[in-house]
């Protein structure tokens, strides 16, 4: 039996992600089933995880996955309507809300993952279901890998599960009432309304609590005080790559010298787009991608997804580092009042590897060069 216990640290650059835990476990390839209770989780994460991360999906397209979350706060009616739709789009996936009526919060954070040659692995640790628990924050966990019989203790697992079988239960009607309440709890939380609010639905934060509802003050973080007075930044021209121009090309040094990532790995980027009129886009995870037909490495981005690459001139991403393999980014094109300061610096810098400008340089020059950008 093995034993590790890590510290989730977006910040030091030894750091593995939760996330990239748990897909390098899927990696292994002889999962047969992975199991989780949280206390929460949203819609976005559920999304980003189970439909759009590859290795996950393709697990999950035929392995087997059962979760168990509560409702107590932050998972609301989207996350539940999203979890509906996994139960049904996925035969082996199966969650299940805890109805709690027995303490004040319905609180753990554990994953099990069953493999077909008898090895069984338990990730227990500070992280929620979420993309915050699941790579941007500081979280602590443990990893204790070996046999049913080295790890006995998995049955207090099913021991749980059966003493709480009365609140352990399906997704219906009744609980997704309930969590719908959490989108008025949670509205100071603007970050968590930007993941979970449709279009029609962003009015919700702005509803007036009833006096006999308790909410719980959540400080919110706005995103440039977690970025370092002076980190680093990536400005490089995007080519046409065939028409998916938004699967950004690189070469081989920008990977390793800026992104510090492996390609086709267990490890993730995670982007969040700067937009030019100062609002934030949703949350991206994306692997590294090694194409061996045209030796390019590739992070796909959803920036603009109105525009079309532009006949004159070539786009230019501009990244700026929050933590590791963690980017805040614009995407800049043609005729946007910062694009011919940023590409008049490219042509005037040395680029960093083969093909096109792609230059490593910091937060102060990139001010200099934009000054109202929202990355700075």
């Amino acid at each position: 039996m093995t034993f590790e216990f890590r510290i989730q640290d977006p910040s030091n650059q030894n750091t593995t992600y939760l996330l990239e835990e748990i897909i390098k476990l899927i990696q292994k390839g002889n999962l047969v089933k992975w199991r989780g209770i949280y206390s929460w989780t949203t819609g976005k994460t559920l999304s980003d995880l189970f439909i759009d991360d590859p290795d996950i999906s393709e697990y999950v397209g035929h392995g087997k996955v059962e979760l168990v979350i509560g409702i107590d706060t932050i998972t609301t009616d989207y996350a539940l309507i999203k979890l509906r739709d996994l139960n049904g789009q996925y035969e082996g996936f199966s969650s299940k809300i805890f109805n709690n009526d027995v303490c004040d919060l319905f609180h753990p954070k554990i994953a099990h993952f069953e493999f077909a040659n008898g090895e069984h692995t338990l990730l227990v640790g500070s992280g929620n279901f979420t993309l915050s628990g699941l790579q941007t924050n500081i979280e602590a966990y443990t990893i204790t890998t070996g046999t049913a019989e080295e790890i006995s203790s998995i049955s207090v697992w099913d021991d749980f599960v059966e003493y709480h079988k009365e609140r352990i239960k399906d997704i219906d009607d009744d609980a997704i009432e309930k969590a719908k309440k959490n989108r008025i709890k949670v509205a100071r939380r603007k970050r968590v309304l930007e993941e979970e609010l449709p279009a029609e639905e962003e009015g919700a934060a702005a509803e007036i609590l009833p006096n006999d509802v308790e909410v719980e003050e959540v400080d919110e973080t706005p995103v440039s005080t977690r970025l370092a007075e002076n980190s680093r930044v990536l400005i490089a021209q995007v080519p046409a790559a065939g028409g998916r121009w938004r699967q950004i090309h690189y070469n081989a040094a920008v990977i390793e010298q800026f992104f510090h990532a492996e390609a086709n790995s267990h490890q993730r980027i995670f982007l969040k787009e700067a937009r030019l009129d100062g609002s934030l886009g949703p949350d991206e995870v994306r692997p590294v991608i090694y194409s061996s037909s045209n030796k390019n490495y590739k992070i796909e981005v959803s920036a603009r997804p109105e525009a079309d690459y532009p006949e004159d001139g070539k786009p230019i991403i501009v990244l700026r580092e929050m933590g590791v393999r963690n980017f805040l980014y614009s995407l800049i094109l043609p005729g946007d009042h910062s694009y011919d300061s940023l590409q008049n610096f490219l042509d005037e810098s040395e680029s960093v590897g083969k093909g096109l400008k792609r230059v490593i340089t910091d937060s102060t020059t990139l001010a200099g060069l934009w000054p109202d950008s929202s990355l700075v």
